[in-house]
Parts: structure tokens; C-alpha cells; sequence
């Protein structure tokens, strides 16, 4: 068993959820189904912070999440220099061990 999986369980499970919600934002799926995503959205986020990655996979899938997190749910204009540098570290991480081996 790979030492991240339940994390990249968590972090798939995650992408699910925010694939219902982008249909409940196009208006492609009803209100009980988009909030029901959401709060979905929200638990498993508060797990994939308390699961430590064990594995550059982990490190990989919890930097995708955080990518999609600040894109998706900070506008641009509003983005802190905080968030700008979180996102460019995450960015970056993405970029640089996209060709590495997990």
C-alpha cells in the first residue's frame, strides 16, 4: 500500500467534490447537491491539512490542492502578499517535480 494513500484518497475525493461544485456555479446541478459538495469540500479540506504527506506524491497532491484553493477562491485583485507567495511556492513545487518520480 503506498504510504499517502489515504491522502491522495482524500485529495481525490476532494476533486470530486469540486467537480459538483462547478456544476452548482454553471447552474448544472441543483442547490441540494451543490451544498452538499460543499460541506463536503470543506471536511475533507480540514483532513488533507491534518494528514501529513509522507511522499513526494502527497507533497504534490496537498500543493495541488492549495493551488486550487487560492485560484478558485481568492478573486486575483484580492490576493495578499501572502497568497501571492504561497501560490508561487506551490506553483513552482508543481513545476519543478512534475518529471520526478514519486
Amino acid at each position: 500500500m503506498h504510504p499517502d494513500a489515504d491522502l491522495l484518497l482524500l485529495c481525490a475525493d476532494l476533486g470530486a467534490a469540486q467537480a459538483v461544485m462547478d456544476q452548482w456555479s454553471a447552474d448544472q446541478t441543483d442547490d441540494t447537491d451543490g451544498e452538499a459538495a460543499s460541506e463536503e469540500w470543506n471536511r475533507l479540506v480540514t483532513r488533507i491539512i491534518d494528514t501529513p504527506a509522507q511522499t513526494l506524491a502527497g507533497v504534490r497532491a496537498k500543493a495541488d490542492v492549495l493551488r486550487t484553493a487560492i485560484c478558485e477562491y481568492i478573486p486575483d485583485n484580492s490576493l495578499e502578499r501572502e497568497h501571492r507567495l504561497a501560490l508561487s511556492l506551490v506553483k513552482d513545487l508543481l513545476a519543478t517535480t512534475a518529471c520526478v518520480p514519486y
